[in-house]
């Protein structure tokens, strides 16, 4: 593969000039070559688990733990306005069949092989995307590839230090849209707490983003949209979630000063923040754990139910499209009124 242009880096190391190629809109057919790093980044489900005492873990970087919920087009019901001549009313359409908001952007995905991702994917084809999706469980990447043909699926692990560089390197051409949204959970209490179970949270949630949106800023075209996952656990101060937790209100931080530094180029930056939503992301808690856990979360939540991963999905494709383009810096909850902001 030629070497691609450097990025723009921390102070101390020199800047370059990228001036990447405008994206094609015709969606690849053969993903391109990874590096060495990328191609060993593909481990099988890194769930592990321990008793409710001690610190627990699933990762959706790898998303083992997401439930698919594929988007659906469905057709909007033709308005009626009671004693109206049918000729002169308009009617707007909300399916995605006519919106297309997608049409010739290249939009890229991390975390995207279930879950809130694996459904926004689904979204932004049906919008007409041009994809480029990552996870790291190569079961759930071949499904991927098997349920959208047309986009670009590749091996990538978030918590590895090579993460950004390598999806820099294998991404071709401009990037329109940037969604953030690989990530891992751990629930423990504090006194349980280990380095290692530290250093794989961070390095999944902050590190992960943070190196991605580095070596990818570069790609990304003016008017670009980046979209960054959290989670309301950042505001909810639940018991044994504290680093988690603390990773994404990290994030939360981060994504206010990326939205003024990337401003001049006018790329937005925004997060998305979702409540309890319909995955398997909580399957490694012990069975009664989750239980109560997720009736505690329900009995809060005013509309009485999770969401469904399409729900966020419709949300996340929102704000990476223009009809957001007057939106940065900004955090959008997807919640049912549990935190009521």
């Amino acid at each position: 593969m030629p070497p691609k242009p450097s990025r723009r880096a921390w102070a101390g190391h020199a800047p370059t000039d990228p001036n990447p190629s405008s994206r094609s809109s015709t969606p690849h057919t053969t993903p391109p070559r990874l590096s060495s790093a990328e191609s060993a980044c593909t481990p099988p489900d890194t769930t592990t688990s321990s008793d409710s005492v001690g610190w627990s873990s699933r990762s959706d970087n790898a998303h083992p733990g997401y439930t698919c919920h594929a988007y659906l087009e469905g057709e909007a019901a033709e308005p009626r306005v009671p004693g109206a001549d049918p000729a002169s009313v308009v009617v707007v359409s909300t399916s995605t069949n006519d919106r297309r908001r997608f049409t010739g952007k290249h939009i890229v995905v991390t975390g995207a092989t279930s879950g809130i991702g694996r459904a926004g994917a689904h979204r932004l084809a049906a919008e007409g995307a041009t994809l480029t999706l990552t996870g790291t469980n190569p079961h759930r990447l071949e499904a991927l590839r098997g349920e959208l043909p047309g986009a670009t699926v590749l091996a990538n692990d978030a918590s590895s230090p090579a993460a950004g560089d390598d999806l820099a390197y294998a991404i071709d051409g401009g990037i329109d849209g940037l969604w953030l949204n690989a990530g891992a959970a751990a629930l423990g209490t504090v006194d349980t707490l280990d380095a290692d179970t530290f250093d794989t949270l961070v390095a999944t949630n902050l590190r992960g983003p943070f190196l991605h949106l580095a070596t990818l800023t570069p790609q990304l075209n003016p008017d670009a949209a980046v979209l960054v996952t959290s989670s309301t656990s950042a505001y909810e101060a639940a018991p044994a979630t504290s680093l988690y937790a603390a990773t994404k209100a990290a994030l939360i931080a981060a994504v206010q000063c990326w939205a003024a530094e990337l401003a001049p180029r006018a790329i937005r930056v925004n997060t998305l923040i979702p409540g309890a939503i319909d995955t398997n992301f909580r399957d490694f808690m012990p069975t009664e754990t989750r239980t109560s856990f997720e009736h505690n979360v329900i009995a809060n939540v005013p509309l009485g139910r999770v969401g469904t991963p399409d729900e966020a999905a419709s949300l996340a494709a929102y704000l990476l499209s223009d009809d957001a383009s007057y939106i940065t810096g900004s955090r959008f909850t997807i919640d049912g009124g549990l935190l009521r902001n």
